[in-house]
């Protein structure tokens, strides 16, 4: 039964990053021109924007003319005005097959203004219900990053490499029978390593922001992921074999020590600070078996030129989510006293849940990055 409800979750898991790429592939190739003049503050601007712009939506082809140093091009211009009674001709000037747009002026609007000229203005809006074989109507409508955010968050919750070491701790704190204590210095763990997760995202987009959005970067960050994700998968079939990302058995008897250490603090303010240091220390140690889906969830923000408060709201959201897992499990424990551990073949199953979704996604950042597109 266990192993059927985590097949299941995989197969949902990757229905709905499909459906979501077969949905966002039906914008087709379409056209987009920007006139421009050399001198021109807002004319740089928009070829700046339009940069970001090709790399959001990289089915549209972009195409940018100075009329200044190409007389062709202004003689085109000035025939378009004509045709569409522009009685006077002012850059930059946008020109798509619904229309054009005069002027520049950044706003949360002018993406989807230049969606509409070039007829691609409704992409992404909304889903109806869908069938999904074995499982039945899945609604996924008014699709958000917030539904990427909360799936991506509780898939990265389950990892193995983090899931063990808390339970590592669980099992110890269920000697004290003390549950007021259990689930404090449990909660300081979960709430550390949230900390270190949110941070570790943040220097990933500011990482992004320093570098500059590109398509190279989109591959890059694709490859890295594919790469993390199929040696996940090899761990399900071949556990232990080749190259693996699971922590290394000298390191395990090492947090297994520091977290018995936590058990033998003379006070509970030691026993905090020690959960806290332990926290820090397992979150650098498996950050490589971890920083998937973190890797790819940052560049689609970055993608989608999520910014500011907003984007400090979703990585807030995706760390609540991260939590979730483990704030549940800590629950459990405390609740139950009963100790529980992760064993080999669950912590398999979970490395294959977080190889195929990686994979997955690394497979649409690699070869479609506008099915990973919001707007």
């Amino acid at each position: 039964m266990r192993n059927f409800q985590i097949c299941r979750s995989i197969y949902l898991a990757i229905s709905f990053v499909v459906f979501l790429l077969s949905s966002n592939l039906e914008a087709k190739d379409a056209d987009l021109y920007l006139y421009s003049r050399p001198g021109c503050p807002h004319c740089e601007s928009a070829k700046a924007y339009l940069n970001e712009f090709k790399i959001r939506h990289p089915h549209i082809r972009v195409h940018i003319y100075d009329i200044w140093s190409d007389v062709s091009r202004m003689r085109e211009l000035q025939e378009y005005a004509k045709e569409k009674r522009i009685t006077q001709i002012a850059v930059p000037i946008f020109r798509g097959v619904n229309g054009y747009l005069i002027g520049f002026d950044m706003n949360q609007e002018l993406e989807q203004k230049l969606l509409g000229l070039v007829g691609q203005g409704t992409i992404n809006k909304s889903h109806p219900l869908i069938s999904l074989p074995l499982v039945g109507q899945v609604k996924i409508s008014d699709y958000t990053p917030l539904a990427l955010t909360a799936m991506l968050g509780l898939l990265d919750g389950l990892n193995p490499c983090a899931m063990w070491v808390l339970l590592i701790l669980l099992s110890l704190l269920i000697h004290l029978k003390k549950r007021s204590r259990i689930l404090l210095v449990a909660s300081v763990f979960v709430i550390v390593s949230g900390i270190i997760y949110f941070l570790f995202m943040s220097s990933l987009l500011a990482f992004y922001d320093y570098i500059g959005m590109s398509r190279a970067v989109q591959i890059i960050v694709g490859c890295l992921a594919l790469v993390i994700g199929s040696i996940h998968v090899k761990d399900f079939f071949w556990f232990k074999e080749g190259i693996s990302l699971s922590i290394p058995d000298k390191l395990k008897t090492q947090i297994g020590e520091k977290a018995a250490g936590i058990i033998r603090a003379e006070s509970i303010w030691l026993a905090l600070g020690s959960a806290a240091t332990l926290a820090v220390f397992v979150n650098f140690v498996e950050l490589l078996c971890t920083a998937g889906i973190p890797a790819i969830y940052t560049q689609v923000l970055a993608q989608n030129n999520i910014l500011g408060s907003e984007r400090i709201l979703y990585l807030i959201l995706y760390t609540l989510f991260y939590m979730l897992d483990d704030s549940i499990m800590v629950f459990l424990a405390v609740w139950t006293l009963s100790q529980t551990r992760l064993q080999e073949k669950s912590g398999r199953w979970l490395k294959l849940l977080s190889g195929m979704v990686l994979f997955v996604l690394s497979i649409l950042m690699i070869f479609f990055p506008r099915a990973l597109n919001f707007l």
